[in-house]
């Protein structure tokens, strides 16, 4: 069966199609008397009318549609997903603002997760989108703003010669904290995890703890290269070459390095202190393994993100914002404080 138009509802109603236009979309600047607008609201009853959202898009109307869109080789629906709890987050507030999701989830052509395909821009689609994703293609975010689309990034980024609205969690904070958590137990020399490229939340991170352990002329830390953080043995020589008795992880997952030092008769926390500054940790009460990491505060940061998109979209902001998330320390039992003849 082919799709009820308006026409067919203005035929039923015996009204004009433009009528029938504007009863339907609620347009209040045009006098219309209550019965004309009963006979059309009865007629695309009957008739088992719904209204073309693409449509409505097409002739300039909002359809109360936001996108998401994420720069990954697949799209996270695994709930343990370092990405499941911002799209919690981001469907909490969207349902909560009156409006619905846009998943983004097919690569172009060529394999690739891009705004732009085969030459359109598919946030064409929506009224504003949330984006999000470590593998940002800074060039197409740019020409997507210039173009007038409504975007909030999900995490700090910097775009040349681009205002963005973004929202991110506050990783130079938490980090700071985090630091000063080890220097509070007693820890002198720390490794780092050393990230690999220029991710702005990497570079929060490390500026976080060096802007704590700086005030500490005692203390020193240790970045530890991509090379040694991946061999388990090469990464227990270089602790005990190094002296450390606390590492902090930028990356990588606190219970898989507590297994691998194992190996190499290092025990955490008796010999080491770990501290992870990622969510993404799972304690495991049968091993008695509670491990201290950080909330990222991810669901509050999805939501934020969605607000903050929502009074673009309204008008009720016209500069660019950027805002940061409070995020908290989650001290478990894999930090432990040091004796005095340690």
């Amino acid at each position: 069966m082919r799709r009820v138009t308006q026409s067919d509802v203005a035929k039923r109603a015996g009204v004009s199609r433009s009528t029938v236009s504007l009863v339907l979309n609620r347009n209040s600047d045009v006098v219309i008397s209550e019965e004309t607008r009963n006979r059309v609201f009865n007629a695309a009853m009957e008739l088992g009318y719904t209204p073309n959202l693409a449509a409505q898009k097409l002739a300039g109307g909002r359809n109360n549609l936001i996108g998401v869109f994420i720069y990954r080789e697949s799209f996270p629906y695994e709930q343990d997903s370092f990405y499941y709890a911002f799209l919690l987050g981001i469907e909490r507030q969207a349902s909560e603002e009156g409006y619905d999701l846009l998943m983004f989830t097919r690569h172009d052509r060529h394999g690739n997760q891009s705004i732009y395909r085969d030459g359109a821009n598919i946030l064409t689609m929506v009224d504003g989108a949330v984006l999000m994703g470590a593998e940002t293609n800074k060039e197409e975010i740019r020409a997507a703003v210039k173009d007038g689309h409504k975007i909030v990034y999900i995490g700090r980024r910097n775009v040349p010669d681009c205002q963005l609205d973004w929202v991110s969690s506050d990783y130079r904070t938490v980090s700071g904290e985090a630091m000063k958590h080890l220097l509070d137990l007693g820890h002198r020399q720390i490794g780092y995890t050393a990230p690999v490229g220029d991710y702005e939340p990497d570079l929060d991170r490390i500026v976080g703890c060096e802007e704590v352990i700086a005030k500490n002329p005692a203390a020193q830390m240790h970045m530890i290269p991509v090379e040694v953080w991946n061999d388990p043995r090469e990464l227990a020589a270089f602790i005990r070459q190094k002296g450390l008795t606390a590492l902090i992880l930028s990356m990588g997952k606190c219970a898989d390095l507590v297994e691998n030092l194992q190996h190499a008769d290092l025990r955490v926390p008796e010999d080491l202190s770990v501290l992870s500054l990622s969510d993404q940790e799972v304690p495991n009460p049968s091993r008695n393994f509670y491990p201290t990491c950080v909330d990222l505060k991810k669901t509050l940061v999805g939501q934020e993100a969605v607000r903050l998109l929502v009074k673009r979209l309204s008008g009720e902001i016209m500069t660019p914002q950027q805002i940061w998330i409070r995020c908290s320390l989650v001290v478990g039992n894999t930090t432990r404080q040091l004796t005095s003849d340690e």
